[in-house]
């Protein structure tokens, strides 16, 4: 008995997922409060039920600190909340201090990656209130992930019998990938979404065993001469129960419903096949009959369990689902992307499937990247030569294969659903198949396996173990070597390697000093649209701070215009100037990126200084002058033939490659003369329509012109491979048109009014439309 113990205790799979717990809950530690994705707007939902034992409500005006999370079904929230009720948790608020200039969803040169201010006790040392509750709810999300690594074992020993290395390999694999410990240890309802979700699909993958041997409750059905016993079993119970408890954690889970409908139905098909009457018409309607009976009693006892949640939706939002009103608060695109553009986002896609940390801005070195999914490009082309060798066996049989093709069935759901999520929100993220994560893993090790021959096995099994052991190192050290460092406050007094000093004091309105520059590093002066500008400011806190100051930088053009401008807290957003002792210096760097559109030459001043985010009030050096000027940086014209010289594609179609004004300063009334030059990349039978415009506030156009190119004179129909073509526009500046400053929006669309998108240099497609140069618009003299 002993032995048998030891054995257990130390066999492969539990050593994976006691290893699996260990790296889960160090995520679970080291990442900072309310940096693991959403979890800035997952635990505020636990939160307003501990202290006001309601759900929140949806509300696109006022959308609260749950956002968009308000609309998720609550089961996640309401166990989190069980768990952590009890806690005092009344110092969320100032936990969860925002940083107002995130840089939410793109990786930055500079940093400004945190969604919330840094505690000035580092969250680790703190085990009482609010961080107590989050720590606790990210420990129990780790142990649900657990489960689901094991559950991933059980369903691959499913699907292959007898392969328990597959098995293994396949949960090692799940249990491995840094993107998944690292929202298993966070506060995300992600995490038993998976569980429910493996459990479900382990059921009814193991259906026609589990209905064979679970105690039943027979009835027959009869018509004319035939008839059919029936029955129902535990198991209908349990997938009722798992569907019910699905539909109350994620509404992606909702595609478990025709997954479970499916096999139940394949099941009585299979019983069918073997009746004596087989295969009489009057027979196989009884067995559907008896489908059908089976699928309604898991469906009501899922409606039973869930349904109250989906009228309480439709009660607020006049939707089962409120899905509208969720997608008002969330935000969607400008125009639902196409097939084509969700291809170019590709890479995101994928980065967030392996890893893609913090407010998804927090990456891995990109060689990972690049090494990953090329071993999935080959476990692809594996499952093809699993699927092609597989047909071709004389033992191949549906009734075999049913299992492999009900999991194949719910990861191509989950990915067409997400498809069709990601058509009108910014949500081509792959952590958003987690659901189907398990299924993926297994089809992921069976690819690998299968691109070796018999011969070769021990050759396969290398390289799956090379697989899961740099994944395992990458893993585990991802919360030290790259999550870690990132949000670490590092207050650099060294004041050594100031390039130029200064001693300028910033005052607030009663003149009371507040910050002093102490100096600046500028290593360049010169630079050309589309570069970087890094510039040391070197600061010094004064005095103890009420306020929370912001540092802007900004290159401002001859007409007063900010071209371009980096606004953070210090410390590039992890320090807020009231948590500062007085006398602290801190030597940041700040990344500026001259924008690719401005109208060269020309020269541009470089100013810094601090303002309230709040109130938008500024620090003055007196009272004129809330603003200190660094340095004249020289912005020149890339090479080329053309007047601003730049490479802007329009879907490969079209390419603006150069543009000039007649001016950037107007009065209103007057006109601006803008002269395009387009490269034609394709030759195509589609005349497209040019449209310039003068953009507001809240996208309102105080100008415009739209024509063929050239007013008509050479459509794009007629464009071949290599044509420059000339285009000239009036742009008259409606005359109510008020002083400000005005983007210049050009683009092309087609007859039926449908634009082409832009291409990035890195191929993916973005805005449908470019901003050229600003435009200050003055009052008629």
């Amino acid at each position: 008995m002993l032995k048998t113990m030891i054995k257990l205790r130390l066999s492969p799979l539990v050593v994976l997922l006691l290893v699996f717990f260990i790296i889960g809950t160090t995520y679970a530690l080291v990442t900072p409060l309310f940096e693991a994705s959403d979890e800035l707007w997952h635990y505020p939902v636990v939160w307003h039920i501990s202290q006001t034992n309601e759900l929140p409500v949806l509300n696109p005006i006022n959308p609260g600190p749950w956002r968009q999370e308000a609309g998720q079904p609550p089961l996640y929230y309401y166990i989190m909340y069980l768990f952590t009720g009890w806690i005092d948790t009344s110092d969320m608020h100032s936990l969860r201090m925002l940083n107002p200039h995130v840089d939410n969803g793109i990786v930055t040169l500079d940093g400004n990656i945190n969604m919330v201010i840094p505690p000035s006790q580092h969250h680790v040392f703190v085990w009482s209130g609010t961080a107590l509750a989050i720590k606790i709810i990210r420990i129990l999300s780790v142990l649900m992930s657990t489960v689901t690594v094991y559950v991933t074992y059980l369903l691959s020993l499913i699907l292959f019998p007898n392969n328990k290395t597959l098995a293994l390999s396949a949960a090692s694999l799940l249990a491995f990938t840094p993107m998944f410990a690292f929202i298993s240890g966070s506060v995300n309802n992600d995490n038993l979404t998976i569980l429910i979700a493996s459990i479900t699909v382990l059921t009814v993958s193991k259906l026609s065993n589990l209905e064979a041997t679970q105690a039943k409750f027979k009835f027959k059905i009869k018509l004319k001469n035939y008839s059919v016993t029936g029955y129902i079993s535990l198991v209908h119970i349990l997938l009722g129960f798992l569907l019910g408890l699905g539909a109350l954690t994620k509404l992606s889970l909702l595609t478990l419903f025709p997954v479970v409908t499916l096999a139940i139905s394949f099941n009585r098909y299979i019983d069918f096949k073997n009746d004596s009457n087989y295969p009489k018409l009057k027979t196989a309607a009884l067995y559907l009959l008896v489908a059908l009976i089976q699928s309604l009693l898991i469906c009501g006892i899922a409606f039973l369990v869930c349904s109250w949640w989906y009228f309480r939706n439709l009660q607020l939002y006049n939707s089962l689902t409120g899905i509208n009103v969720f997608i008002d608060v969330l935000g969607k695109r400008s125009h639902p992307a196409s097939i084509l553009q969700l291809w170019s986002e590709r890479f995101g896609f994928f980065q967030s499937y392996w890893g893609l940390f913090g407010g998804v801005n927090v990456a891995l070195p990109s060689w990972i990247y690049t090494s990953l999914n090329t071993v999935s490009i080959f476990a692809f082309l594996g499952l093809i030569i699993f699927a092609t060798n597989t047909l071709k066996r004389k033992d191949c049989s549906l009734q075999k294969l049913f299992p492999i093709i009900l999991n194949l069935i719910f990861v191509v759901a989950i990915i067409i659903s997400l498809i069709r999520w990601a058509t009108d929100t910014w949500s081509s993220q792959g952590r958003l198949v987690f659901t189907a994560l398990p299924s993926i893993k297994i089809f992921f090790i069976l690819g690998v396996f299968s691109l070796f021959p018999k011969k070769l096995n021990i050759l396969k099994l290398y390289i799956t173990y090379v697989i899961i052991i740099l994944l395992f190192i990458t893993t585990a050290l991802t919360p030290y070597f790259i999550i870690r460092p990132k949000y670490s406050i590092n207050i650099n007094s060294d004041t050594k390697n100031i390039g130029s000093k200064l001693d300028i004091n910033l005052n607030d309105k009663l003149n009371n000093p507040q910050m002093r520059l102490l100096g600046y590093t500028l290593p360049l002066s010169s630079l050309k649209p589309g570069d970087s500008l890094a510039l040391d400011l070197y600061w010094q806190s004064i005095t103890e701070m009420y306020n929370n100051w912001s540092v802007f930088i900004h290159l401002i053009d001859s007409n007063g215009t900010i071209v371009a401008q980096r606004d953070t807290y210090p410390g590039v957003g992890l320090i807020a100037t009231s948590t500062l002792n007085p006398g602290t210096i801190l030597a940041d760097q700040y990344i500026i990126t001259i924008p690719p559109t401005v109208t060269t030459p020309t020269q541009l001043s470089l100013t810094v200084g601090l303002y309230d985010y709040k109130t938008g009030s500024r620090l003055f050096q007196n009272k004129d002058k809330d603003n200190i000027f660094i340095d004249t940086i020289d912005i020149t014209p890339h090479s080329g033939p053309y007047p601003n010289n730049l490479s802007m594609n329009f879907q490969n179609i079209i390419e603006l490659v150069g543009y000039n004004t007649d001016s950037t300063l107007i009065e209103s009334g007057q006109d601006i003369h803008l002269t395009l030059y387009w490269f034609c990349n394709n030759t195509n039978s589609t005349n497209y329509t040019v449209f310039t415009q003068i953009i507001g506030e809240d996208n309102q156009k105080w100008g415009q012109h739209d024509s063929w190119p050239n007013n008509g004179n050479n459509p794009t129909s007629a464009c071949n491979y290599g044509d420059v073509i000339q285009d000239i526009h009036q742009i008259n500046i409606k005359t109510e048109t008020p002083p400000g400053t005005y983007a210049l929006h050009i683009g092309l669309y087609d007859e039926s009014g449908i634009r082409l998108q832009r291409i990035n240099s890195k191929g993916r497609w973005i805005e449908n439309y470019l901003s050229l140069t600003k435009i200050k618009v003055i009052k008629s003299q």
